[in-house]
């Protein structure tokens, strides 16, 4: 299927990447979910490294919610399509036409799935403004709430983009409001009423 991908993008002369970061499976305890490689990753064939990605790994950390980020978080992205900027793959939807776009997403969403169902891992995913009916990562949501069996491990968020920070602020907005035993438990509330959000979009 991947490789159906590849050629029809390249026919295209669209430009994607894949994550080539290697991952121990025993030590993973969050999988994360971004948009779209930018341009840092798709030079570097990793993903969430760029200044969106230093902004959540620097969070995490001051947060002690890993110790080791590189082994103990797992990246995707909604799409393995490349633009600067999330914006920009309006048009190349136009392009593509929406069956590969949508298919693409849909390929990502069981590849995220499988693992999360295989491991029990929650499943942080940042960049809410964009899920809902008939945005941009429509096909995405839809397909993984569906293959998801623990529905309380689908966790959403603002993404961490500077100059911005929309998560570091939903987070010190939610810090206030929310009875919580740890960072954990904190992280997993704000996700799940994220998920609600988008769920709700749907009735």
């Amino acid at each position: 299927m991947e490789t159906e991908f590849n050629n029809r993008l390249d026919n295209l002369r669209i430009k994607y990447c894949f994550n080539k970061q290697q991952y121990d499976l025993p030590t993973l305890k969050f999988i994360i979910v971004g948009d779209n490689p930018g341009n840092t990753e798709y030079k570097e064939n990793k993903f969430f490294i760029g200044p969106s990605g230093q902004e959540l790994r620097k969070h995490f950390y001051s947060n002690e919610l890993i110790g080791d980020f590189e082994n103990e978080c797992i990246i995707f992205n909604k799409t393995f399509i490349h633009t600067t900027k999330t914006a920009d793959l309006e048009p190349i939807k136009n392009e593509i036409g929406q069956e590969l776009f949508d298919g693409i997403q849909i390929y990502c969403a069981k590849q995220i799935a499988e693992l999360s169902n295989e491991l029990n891992l929650p499943i942080l995913i940042f960049g809410k403004s964009n899920l809902g009916p008939s945005l941009l990562f429509d096909a995405f949501w839809k397909s993984i709430i569906e293959l998801v069996k623990e529905k309380r491990n689908l966790l959403v968020y603002n993404h961490p983009s500077p100059p911005y920070l929309q998560f570091n602020k939903e987070w010190d907005k939610y810090k206030n409001v929310l009875n919580y035993n740890s960072t954990l438990d904190l992280l997993k509330q704000i996700g799940l009423i994220n998920s609600e959000l988008i769920n709700n979009k749907y009735k």
